[in-house]
């Protein structure tokens, strides 16, 4: 079902977890197990969470999660990332 809906839009981790009614962390561990069994013809794209405060973007984040303080101005005020699979090739 994950994989059905990472298809058609992007979705936050936290949206995920809350429209499948299940915790966070197995919405995590599923993404991990999703991303090697479509590697042949999908890649996740995530677009990296983003501090409000300062603008700083955590490009280098290989978690799914969002971080909790931004490491350039110490804001906690972090928009969440998104996560979607797309065809390899686009």
């Amino acid at each position: 079902q994950i994989i059905t809906l990472l298809q058609e839009q992007p979705w936050s981790l936290r949206d995920l977890a809350t429209f499948l009614e299940v915790h966070l962390k197995l919405v995590e561990e599923d993404l991990a197990h999703i991303e090697k069994s479509v590697a042949r013809s999908y890649k996740l794209k995530q677009i990296p969470p983003a501090c409000e405060a300062c603008g700083f973007i955590f490009h280098k984040r290989t978690r799914f999660t969002k971080p909790s303080r931004c490491p350039q101005c110490r804001s906690n005020r972090i928009v969440e990332g998104t996560i979607q699979l797309v065809e390899k090739g686009n």
